[in-house]
């Protein structure tokens, strides 16, 4: 009795078992239904529906049959042997599938209608939906008489979208892909984006690869998000003005290393411009010959849509006299500007001088309409120590021509008040010309309730910030002549995140514009090298600057030898000395061809010269050189402090820069300047140097040499006529920003003036800020006199 309730129990187990596994196959057949109206579908849902025979040639099926994913086939062929089979597939999933893969699938088998890795689409491409079925078709083929058999598995995997963000040109991409692929490849071409980041189901992904614009992800898990920078050859604007040289001087032509660039500099549009080589330089006019370098990419503008807007532009030009305290002294002004449009013109002033009634201070102010004269202002500033007015001109013509003089002019008595004279807030018709004549200048200032829109036909597209920076900005009176410049919509600003052009302009109100943004990073390095004459190029997009010293000879000694006393010429007062007394004359200097080499002595015989010699730097390495190329500044940026101790030296260079306005941040030691320079040319620098030709290094006492002496010469800073006889002397650099400079000669002076400042000095004659440079033209070396610490080779 025991034993038989023991078989029973046994035996109802057993029963029970094999109801809940014949129950779970049926359900796994089968939607299963979740509360809360969430369906699932396991993977298994899509499937094989059906199977037949196709067409059969020189063989007999022996079996065949399928199941949800495998199919089982057998034949048996008579010598050659063509079998195919018909298999449809049905989708019941939710997603779009695909087959990734049918396992102990033959190599030589084909499949048509249909690739494996794909997905499942009709007859028509749309995908299969629920319940959608695809056929297509697979053919196996044998040689011999033999039995064939397969059992073929099929891998079915839902599709993964491909999305691109920061990434122009998709459309050529591929936008999905099947589950589970391995070493899935994206290739970009020719555009490939720069700084690329990749996610995947929404987590960051690591492991994958990316060079030479193909992107490979080692095993698919989910949905794909790649990330970058586009990378494309660009249109760049081009300046209208771009100033052409002819050499006779016989300097030797400059030998370009790697992708330099040829430029002159264009006043009108404020930067370098791309330029023939052979155009590029005089160098009886103290124009040398320059060369800039671009990295491989840098940020392009992104056009982000048309809005329709009412801007309209109030500019507000303020000036102010300069004679303070200067006793019996006038200071004038003159504005002049002819009108683009009918419209009214209007300034305010005021005059702050002593309350004395005796005060012979006085503003006087004049406004002259198409020769018609009238006084606006005769004010003693004495009577109650400040006035003010305001002037509104009647309506003019377009075309008309405005004059604006005034003159504040001091008397010999006391000083009082602001003791100056204003006009501020000024509208202006057009674009205004500015003169100033008598013992002092009137000069334009800004004051905090000015609101103008500066416009520009020039921009630069910072690469580390991207903000865009207004190039030769000026505000006017907003016109039909103004489409296609650009303009900030910050209050007084030249610099903008999102940057305007301007699209149309009615009276005087811009009523639609273009805005952009920073967009993707382009082939900065191809886009300008392919870009024609007159291209601008973004010193944001400069990593480089040089300057080429053709090779030359010279004669510098006094007759008997010595070295007291340098040059032919001894022009300076004995007040400018040398460290050992001796004072400055002009080098004689002749440049001399590639073969040409003198060991002479170097001097003159009365008047006459008496021998000439080569400067050693034009032969490096027993090798005679044309010329050589000299930083135009002193190297800066984040120089690195190490470098690796691995034979082959190198260093981060990701951040050293030759050129104007940059901070030196490190202060590595000779051999780290070494280094430093021989990365700069090594393959795949980011300057576009030829690894292979030429020889980048530390400067050697000779090479500077060569650059001092060719400065006293005829052909620079020394023989140029711009500059009398106390402002011949490099102005230094008092500061430790590349290009700076005091302005003048001699003296400590804390007004700092930008390479590229062109304003008449105030010591002497010349320039402000080319007095710096080698030649006293912005095409001269910068930062031999003063700057940071400096060390060259021996």
């Amino acid at each position: 009795m025991k034993s038989n309730t023991i078989n029973k129990l046994l035996l109802s187990l057993t029963i029970f078992i094999i109801c809940f596994f014949s129950i779970g196959f049926s359900v796994l057949n089968k939607e299963l239904t979740i509360t809360g109206n969430i369906n699932y579908r396991p993977k298994g849902d899509i499937r094989i529906t059906n199977i037949e025979n196709g067409d059969i040639t020189g063989a007999t099926i022996q079996y065949i049959d399928y199941s949800r994913r495998e199919i089982k086939l057998g034949y048996k062929s008579t010598g050659s042997a063509s079998v195919s089979i018909k298999v449809q597939v049905t989708n019941f999933e939710n997603n779009e599938m695909g087959i990734l893969s049918i396992t102990n699938l033959p190599d030589d088998a084909k499949i048509s209608d249909y690739t494996l890795g794909e997905k499942l689409t009709k007859s028509d491409g749309n995908p299969l939906k629920a319940g959608d079925s695809l056929t297509f078709t697979i053919t196996f083929t044998s040689t011999v008489e033999e039995l064939k058999e397969y059992n073929l598995i099929f891998d079915f995997e839902p599709i993964c979208k491909i999305s691109y963000e920061n990434i122009e040109d998709t459309a050529s991409l591929p936008k999905e892909v099947l589950k589970n692929t391995k070493n899935f490849t994206i290739n970009f071409g020719s555009s490939a984006p720069d700084d690329l980041q990749v996610t995947m189901g929404d987590t960051p992904l690591e492991g994958y690869t990316y060079s030479n614009g193909s992107l490979i992800i080692p095993s698919v898990t989910g949905d794909i998000v790649v990330t970058g920078e586009t990378q494309s050859i660009i249109t760049l604007p081009v300046c209208p003005s771009v100033p052409s040289y002819s050499d006779n001087s016989g300097a030797n032509q400059p030998v370009l290393n790697g992708d330099m660039i040829p430029v002159v500099y264009s006043e009108e549009c404020g930067a370098w411009i791309k330029q023939d080589l052979n155009k590029t330089y005089d160098y009886n006019q103290q124009v040398w010959a320059n060369v800039v370098t671009i990295p491989k990419t840098s940020y392009s503008k992104k056009l982000v849509g048309t809005d329709t807007v009412n801007i309209t532009n109030s500019p507000i030009p303020n000036y102010k006299s300069t004679n303070q305290e200067k006793k019996s002294s006038t200071s004038n002004l003159t504005l002049s500007f002819k009108a683009k449009n009918q419209g009214v013109f209007s300034f305010d002033w005021a005059v702050s001088s002593e309350s004395s009634v005796q005060s012979g201070d006085k503003l006087t102010i004049k406004v002259d309409i198409d020769g018609s004269s009238k006084i606006i202002v005769d004010s003693i500033g004495g009577e109650g120590g400040t006035r003010s007015g305001h002037y509104d001109s009647s309506v003019v013509s377009a075309g008309s021509v405005i004059t604006i003089t005034a003159d504040y002019k001091k008397d010999r008595f006391n000083n009082g008040g602001e003791d100056t004279a204003y006009i501020k807030n000024l509208l202006v018709l057009g674009d205004i010309e500015i003169s100033s004549t008598g013992d002092y200048k009137w000069e334009e200032y800004s004051s905090d309730s000015s609101f103008s829109y500066s416009l520009s036909p020039y921009y630069e597209l910072s690469t580390e910030t991207g903000i865009f920076s207004l190039k030769k900005a000026q505000a006017h009176s907003f016109s039909a002549d103004d489409v296609g410049k650009y303009m900030c919509l910050e209050q007084n600003s030249t610099t903008c995140s999102e940057l305007y052009e301007i699209t149309k302009v009615d009276g005087n109100a811009v009523t639609e514009v273009k805005k952009y943004v920073k967009g993707g990073k382009f082939l900065a390095r191809d886009s300008y090298k392919v870009a024609p004459t007159g291209t601008i190029i973004s010193m944001n997009d400069i990593n480089t600057m040089w300057v080429w010293i053709p090779r030359y000879s010279y004669t510098i000694k006094k007759e008997d030898g010595s070295t007291d006393y340098y040059g032919k010429k001894l022009q300076i007062s004995t007040q400018s000395k040398f460290p050992n007394e001796g004072e400055l004359g002009e080098i004689d200097v002749k440049f001399i061809s590639k073969n040409e080499n003198h060991l002479g002595n170097a001097r003159y015989t009365g008047d006459t010269i008496d021998g000439w010699r080569t400067n050693e730097a034009f032969n490096f390495d027993n090798t005679p050189r044309d010329g050589l190329w000299f930083a135009k500044f002193e190297t800066a940026g984040k120089l690195p402090y190490y470098c690796d101790g691995s034979e082959n030296k190198t260093c981060d260079i990701s951040n050293v820069v030759v050129k104007p306005g940059v901070s030196l941040k490190g202060s590595p030691d000779v051999s780290g300047y070494f280094y430093i320079a021989r990365t700069m040319q090594k393959e795949g620098n980011p300057y576009g140097f030829d690894s292979k030709s030429g020889d980048l290094h530390m400067l050697k006492n000779d090479e500077w040499g060569a650059a001092t002496y060719l400065y006293q010469s005829q052909y620079g800073k020394y023989g140029n006529n711009d500059y009398d006889i106390q402002s011949k002397l490099i102005f230094p650099n008092v500061s430790v920003t590349t290009g700076n400079s005091a302005g003048r000669a001699s003296g400590l002076v804390v007004d700092v003036s930008a390479y590229d400042d062109l304003t008449t000095s105030d010591t002497g004659k010349g320039q402000a800020e080319p007095g710096a440079s080698t030649t006293g033209t912005i095409y001269g070396i910068y930062d031999m006199v003063g700057g940071y610490a400096e060390a060259v080779m021996g």
